[in-house]
């Protein structure tokens, strides 16, 4: 798993890696897919694209994130795929995504928003680790 949940007082935080910034910011869409909606099918796949340029990489982090959960929360996406390009402080991204059906989809829990709380990408190793939280 690239990304482990941390306690946090009445928000939700993980703990993110990735050996580059693009499975850094690829482990941190998982961790917010995967605390929003379970899948129990598949259905009809769209595609979408996104793309922003930002002062830092923790605002490019903080922004993609933002867009995801308002695509989840307010145009029904799920996303169920995704590739992440990093170059410069500009993001590029596809994104493979469905309509949320409630047959196949669970809505596990609601992201308000995702803070600047501890927000630092930083080296340890080999890997690049942030970590992330969310107000719920």
């Amino acid at each position: 798993m690239p990304y482990e949940y941390i306690e946090h007082t009445a928000d939700l935080g993980f703990r993110v890696y990735g050996e580059t910034l693009k499975e850094l910011f690829e482990s941190a869409i998982e961790a917010v897919m995967e605390s929003m909606v379970e899948r129990k099918g598949t259905s009809e796949k769209k595609e979408m694209e996104y793309s922003d340029i930002a002062d830092t990489y923790e605002d490019l982090l903080v922004d993609l994130l933002s867009e995801i959960i308002f695509q989840v929360e307010v145009e029904n996406k799920v996303f169920v795929d995704w590739n992440v390009e990093i170059n410069d402080k500009r993001i590029d991204a596809q994104f493979v995504y469905e309509k949320f059906d409630p047959r196949i989809h669970d809505l596990k829990l609601e992201i308000k928003s995702v803070t600047y709380h501890n927000l630092k990408i930083r080296k340890e190793g080999k890997y690049y680790v942030t970590e992330i939280v969310c107000d719920i």
